[in-house]
């Protein structure tokens, strides 16, 4: 589930379901909806991603992968699919604050924020091999180096906070208990030179990342692992 909140001109989307923040696929087919809510509060002017508890989020629910045939495999990587796009193409600044775990398609949407922060606690993976799955590369390798990726998607090792930080992936590192007050505090520098009218301009220049190639690819690598995933079940 994901909860909003805000904090003056701060919006707040919590990842809240124990242990490890999982995303079934209805949370993530309610994802273009409540990011246009969200998106036509103008008084918004920023938003943070975070988890709650110990992690960002283990990513997608696992046990929905072993059930249904082709169809629902397909129905449901689809609404992940369109629930990062609209993360990607939100016109707010947003922000994502991690700490713990971020797998798969919670990685994927870290990789949507505009900017990130993180600790040393985060742990950045892309697990799908050891469940039979494939899935992830495409968004990752736009901001880790792509051997790196190469070497998360085939061994399923997760990289740790500080060498996230390193490469660039994390633009600031800070302690557990600092992260939310210092992402919020981070949302509002980053839109505080910018006139409300204007932001929502700047932020469909930073759109241009979530480019095109990068969406026919990503659907590319979708339907091959529904593929991988139907053969396994």
């Amino acid at each position: 589930m994901m909860k909003f909140e805000r904090r003056g001109a701060i919006g707040i989307v919590t990842m809240s379901k124990a242990p490890v923040n999982a995303i079934c696929f209805d949370d993530w087919l309610a994802v273009p909806a409540m990011l246009g809510a969200i998106a036509r509060d103008e008084e918004i002017r920023a938003l943070v991603v975070i988890g709650e508890g110990k992690h960002f989020s283990a990513g997608n629910d696992r046990r929905e992968f072993g059930v249904g045939g082709r169809a629902d495999l397909d129905r449901g990587t689809a609404a992940v699919r369109d629930g990062l796009k609209a993360f990607a193409t939100c016109p707010i600044i947003t922000v994502a604050a991690v700490d713990g775990a971020a797998m798969g398609s919670a990685l994927g949407l870290a990789c949507m924020a505009d900017v990130r922060i993180g600790t040393a606690g985060a742990l950045l993976g892309l697990p799908e091999v050891k469940a039979g799955a494939f899935g992830g590369y495409r968004f990752v390798r736009d901001y880790l180096p792509d051997g790196e990726v190469r070497r998360m998607q085939l061994t399923g090792e997760p990289m740790k906070g500080e060498r996230a930080y390193q490469l660039g992936f994390f633009q600031e590192l800070v302690e557990k208990e600092h992260l939310l007050p210092r992402a919020i505090a981070l949302a509002g520098e980053l839109t505080q030179h910018l006139r409300p009218e204007f932001a929502r301009k700047v932020k469909r220049v930073f759109v241009g990342r979530a480019n095109e190639e990068m969406w026919r690819d990503y659907e590319l690598e979708r339907l091959w692992g529904v593929d991988y995933l139907e053969a396994g079940l």
